[in-house]
């Protein structure tokens, strides 16, 4: 798969999920449930909120970012 399709997977997903629902103004955890959801019906395989360390100057940080 070429990035150029799969990123435009993506793009038609979001817009998929921004107009069933509505527009902005809903939290945000809802619009990535919904995005997960719709990429999942695309038969995309998906993680979400995965954790990877933080290195800062040859030393890793206790904070994680998802």
């Amino acid at each position: 798969m070429d990035e150029n399709y799969l990123s435009n997977q993506i793009i038609n997903a979001a817009i998929e999920v921004h107009q069933w629902l509505g527009g902005p103004g809903l939290l945000e955890s809802v619009y990535e449930k919904s995005l997960a959801k719709e990429l999942r019906d695309r038969n995309f395989k998906i993680q979400q909120q995965v954790s990877f360390p933080i290195e800062y100057k040859e030393e890793e940080l206790n904070e994680k970012f998802r």
